[in-house]
């Protein structure tokens, strides 16, 4: 079969080549999927160049999230057969990657597709939605009428708050870096858009809000946006670092501010989370997902799947602005 694999860090469109490995069978548990869809997130390529979390060991295959179609099923499996639709929970291939023909995982790690979502949409569904749903419910506790703050929203995930905001009654109050981009969110419906730098947040979120402020916010930018999501903060809020993108410039806190309003600054990384989180409390989470997609709350949008043979240029669609998708390393 063809894998993806990198034996350098450095650029993706450079390192990243299709090399041939033998087919796997699978073991007792375990069951062999032939993947239709593996998504390119930014964390994905972030990975490739060594910026992102701890550097895996090289020669790896990037790839987190993956969907596809059911070959076959070790002894003792129940529940999954041959032609089953299938997507692999994060973390299903034990930190082997997911751009590949075909993967053998246990069989308590993947979930039946459910009808709502073609192969491309399940295979871009865990790392921006189930990122969402713990941040927001399982890490911040956000209710109805509460007032969230986030940058980078015009980003996949970025899109996905929206859903989840609508869903859930959270007031929403959207970041982005370009006037294009505040314009199209206004189009698609979303009120309260700012621009940073640019804009001045506090007083754009306080007009939103009614004058309360943000309960919470959750940033994937960092430096001087972090400094005045910050600002944007009501007594006792908490504002989550999910992101890097401006990683060479500091969040600055002013210990006065942040003392006296009790602010909190925590960072997010969904790996370390599911490291931590119980099992039930994992598997409460995919099924809220899984909720929110079976009800019509979430749609992930799909920008264009390309054969994992053109890896190198979905890599670099992956990075193109103006997207409105997730780019897909799909069928030949």
């Amino acid at each position: 079969m063809r894998i993806v694999r990198w034996h350098r860090f450095g650029e993706p469109r450079e390192v990243l080549a299709v090399e041939e490995t033998p087919d796997p069978r699978p073991g007792p548990g375990e069951v062999h999927v032939r993947l239709t869809a593996r998504a390119i997130h930014p964390s994905d390529l972030q990975n490739v160049r060594g910026r992102y979390g701890r550097p895996p060991p090289l020669p790896a295959v990037p790839g987190n999230d993956a969907a596809g179609v059911v070959l076959g099923v070790g002894d003792g499996v129940q529940g999954w057969k041959e032609g089953d639709r299938a997507i692999l929970l994060l973390g299903a291939t034990g930190g082997r990657g997911t751009w590949m023909d075909e993967v053998v995982v246990p069989s308590d790690k993947l979930v039946h597709t459910p009808p709502q979502l073609s192969d491309a949409q399940a295979g871009a569904l865990w790392v921006n939605y189930l990122t969402v749903w713990v941040m927001l419910e399982e890490v911040l506790r956000l209710k109805a009428g509460d007032v969230l703050v986030q940058t980078a929203a015009g980003s996949q995930l970025g899109l996905a708050v929206m859903e989840h905001a609508a869903w859930r009654g959270v007031l929403l109050v959207n970041v982005v870096r370009r006037a294009e981009q505040a314009s199209e969110l206004r189009a698609a419906g979303q009120p309260h858009v700012a621009v940073f730098p640019g804009d001045d947040l506090v007083p754009a979120v306080r007009s939103a809000s009614g004058g309360r402020g943000a309960t919470a916010a959750i940033d994937a930018v960092g430096g001087a946006t972090g400094t005045q999501v910050l600002e944007t903060l009501a007594t006792g809020g908490t504002a989550l670092l999910y992101g890097a993108l401006d990683a060479e410039r500091p969040v600055t806190v002013t210990p006065g501010p942040f003392l006296f309003r009790e602010l909190t600054l925590q960072g997010f990384w969904l790996t370390r989370w599911l490291q931590r989180a119980p099992p039930d409390q994992i598997l409460r989470s995919v099924g809220s997902v899984l909720q929110g997609v079976t009800e019509g709350r979430y749609r992930p949008a799909v920008d264009r799947s390309y054969p994992l043979e053109e890896v190198r240029a979905a890599v670099e669609r992956a990075e193109t602005p103006g997207r409105h998708g997730s780019v897909v390393l799909g069928e030949r």
